[in-house]
Parts: structure tokens; C-alpha cells; sequence
């Protein structure tokens, strides 16, 4: 937009403020095989292999490919990490993340109100089209 309406000093910083950040996430955000979903107030973080509860989650598999910035060889892992550990084909269910909620200390907020059982996980319809449309 800033380029658009010709204000290059603008864009110039914008981009790299873009740059700083996708470095940022690149670096702070790539757990091995996906993209962290976040991390909670005590900084430990969500989305890992090495958690308990929710090691990966659809949304952040998604935008990084959906984005466009993520580093392209990282972001074509993410989503194969993603289909093989959330798209469950034979129930014809995408999880939005996988292993669900349960005992965790750490709260994500309302989702883990929901009953620790398989569907807990499935997707919102407008998170599984993102997953689906980009494999």
C-alpha cells in the first residue's frame, strides 16, 4: 500500500521491518519439522515435538506456506510434517492439532475446555480448507 500511494520511505521501512521479522520467526519459531504455534506467558512454547499436549498445530503449517516468507524448503516440511500427523483419511478428519488438550499446566485458553477426545482436535472448516488447498 505504501508503495502505492508512493511513500517509498515508508515502504523502505516496512520492508524491513518485514525482513527483521521473518528472520525473527525463522529462527525462534522453526521447531525441527513445523512451525512453533506460539508460546505461552512462561515462554515455553506451543506447538513442539517436545511438548506433552498440541506438538503441532495446523495454523502455523498453513500461513507459512500461505505467506509466502517462510524459507521455502522449511514451509514444504511443515505441511508434510502436518498431513502425516493431522489429516486422519480413512475418518475423513482434519485435526487442527495433534495430541489434544488434556492434563497440560499450561493453558491455551477455551480450546482445552473442550473434551480431550479426537474430534477436540478437528478443524474449523475455514482452517481445514487452508491445510487442503495448499496440499
Amino acid at each position: 500500500l505504501s508503495n502505492a500511494l508512493k511513500k517509498e520511505n515508508l515502504a523502505h521501512s516496512y520492508s524491513e521491518q518485514k525482513e527483521t521479522l521473518r528472520q525473527c520467526i525463522e529462527k525462534k519459531a522453526w521447531d525441527g519439522n513445523w512451525y512453533l504455534r506460539g508460546r505461552f506467558d512462561d515462554g515455553s512454547p506451543l506447538g513442539s515435538a517436545q511438548s506433552d499436549e498440541a506438538q503441532i498445530d495446523s495454523l502455523p503449517q498453513s500461513w507459512a506456506w500461505l505467506s509466502g516468507t517462510a524459507d521455502p524448503q522449511r514451509a514444504e516440511t511443515a505441511l508434510e510434517s502436518a498431513w502425516q500427523r493431522l489429516v486422519l483419511q480413512n475418518e475423513k478428519i482434519v485435526l487442527l492439532f495433534e495430541p489434544p488438550f488434556d492434563l497440560s499446566a499450561h493453558s491455551p485458553g477455551y480450546i482445552k475446555g473442550y473434551p480431550p477426545d479426537r474430534d477436540s482436535g478437528a478443524c474449523p472448516r475455514d482452517t481445514a480448507i487452508f491445510f487442503l488447498i495448499i496440499k
